[in-house]
Order: structure tokens, then sequence, then C-alpha cells
């Protein structure tokens, strides 16, 4: 992403997993959104800002139950 700008930053707690926090950027085309949940990360990138959410959100569960099923 060439301009970097940090949009907002958003906790969502508590989970019974524990807290999670989106931080969510935007440059001149697209939306990055990272997810983290423990430690667990994941990142979605996407023209839409839903769009990157939602990627965002599906590979931080993918990830989380890869270990935990």
């Amino acid at each position: 992403m060439n301009n970097h700008v940090p949009l907002y930053e958003l906790m969502i707690y508590p989970t019974e997993s524990g807290n999670i926090k989106f931080t969510i950027y935007i440059d001149d085309h697209e939306f990055e959104v990272f997810a983290e949940l423990g430690d667990f990360m994941s990142i979605g990138r996407h023209e839409d800002k839903i769009e990157a959410v939602r990627i965002a959100v599906n590979e931080l569960i993918n990830s989380q139950e890869s270990v935990n099923p």
C-alpha cells in the first residue's frame, strides 16, 4: 500500500476467546483490515471496507479453528 493511512481502531470485548481488535487502514485503492484475537491475527484487503472486514474475520475464524477445533 502506498499512502497507508490509519482510519480507526475498534475493540470488541469481551468474547469467550478474549478481546477482538480491528485496525483499518486505507490507501488510494483499497482498505486493509487487521483483525487480532489473542495470539491470532489475520489481514483482509479489498476495495470495499465491509468486504475487507469480512475477509479478515473469516481468516481469523479459520486460523483459530485450525488450532482449536
